[in-house]
């Protein structure tokens, strides 16, 4: 399908949503014709959706809509628009059962992934984020282990932490074991939780370690946190990291620090702001690097 032909084709589903707009929010839509300010691009897109779910009263236009957003909008535009959590709020509470609102969003997980993969995180949290609050925690927890191949049913223990490691950015980040105290102020924390026998771990300490003078100069503080049951291969090991947070319970994925951070598996990382809100979970640390070091 030719780009014209998709634009035409969202034109007419615009203009078919606009017969349920209030007139309020028609003239809303046409400030820029009067001198008063114009919603941007993305809010004038995404804004006759967003309101033809809140307003139809027609079961076969919301239906429309409902099948709009899950297999047609534009997910980066939805991401760019002042509408993003209202939007996703009010497709969801468009769907009356937990089975439905299930299936919905992993079709929209499925599409995002594909075609705007720079927002899937995002809107995996968010998916999560409004389930949660809801009320819908098993189905948050459903969504929060799609996308890493996991049944929820079949694995509950670990989609519960995928739960917790999805909803953690924008959070309190949780106050994890005893760092080292130098009584310096850090502009941002790396948390890494790894294991020493781990291969993709050892490759992603061996980036950080190289990294680690210029992010000690900038302020940057470094923790690592080991699934080591072993005090010996801990010590040993975590004998050659330059920086002074080395940390390990010897308890393995059971412990509360690991628990607390939605750990399911080694290497997990988070970036943490002055603040102590958690930035993101990532992974990678190129990830971490385009943050830090593009400020």
């Amino acid at each position: 399908m030719s780009k014209r032909i998709k634009n035409n084709n969202r034109k007419r589903k615009a203009v078919a949503l606009m017969g349920v707009l209030p007139a309020c929010l028609l003239v809303i839509l046409m400030a820029s014709c009067s001198g008063k300010p114009a919603l941007s691009q993305a809010d004038a897109y995404i804004l006759p959706y967003y309101i033809g779910l809140k307003e139809a009263k027609n079961s076969l236009l919301i239906s429309e809509t409902q099948t709009f957003i899950r297999d047609s909008l534009d997910m980066a535009i939805l991401y760019e628009s002042s509408l993003w959590s209202e939007c996703l709020s009010g497709w969801l509470s468009s769907y009356p059962a937990a089975e439905s609102k299930a299936k919905a969003s992993e079709a929209l997980i499925n599409r995002a992934a594909s075609q705007s993969p720079a927002v899937l995180k995002s809107l995996v949290r968010e998916l999560c984020l409004i389930l949660k609050n809801s009320g819908d925690t098993q189905t948050a927890t459903a969504i929060a282990a799609y996308p890493y191949g996991i049944d929820a049913n079949e694995r509950p223990d670990i989609a519960a932490r995928l739960l917790t490691s999805t909803l953690l950015p924008g959070t309190k980040a949780p106050a994890i074991g005893r760092p080292a105290q130098s009584g310096e102020k850090h502009t941002a924390t790396i948390l890494l939780f790894y294991d020493s026998r781990c291969r993709s771990c050892q490759g992603i300490i061996d980036e950080i370690t190289g990294k680690y003078p210029a992010l000690r100069e900038l302020g940057v503080r470094v923790i690592s946190f080991s699934t080591d049951t072993d005090e010996q291969i801990f010590t040993e090991y975590s004998s050659r990291f330059p920086w002074p947070d080395k940390l390990c319970d010897y308890r393995g994925f059971y412990g509360p620090d690991i628990e607390n951070y939605g750990v399911a598996a080694t290497p997990t990382l988070f970036l943490i702001d002055r603040e102590g809100i958690v930035t993101g979970q990532y992974d990678a640390p190129d990830d971490i690097w385009n943050v830090i070091f593009e400020k």
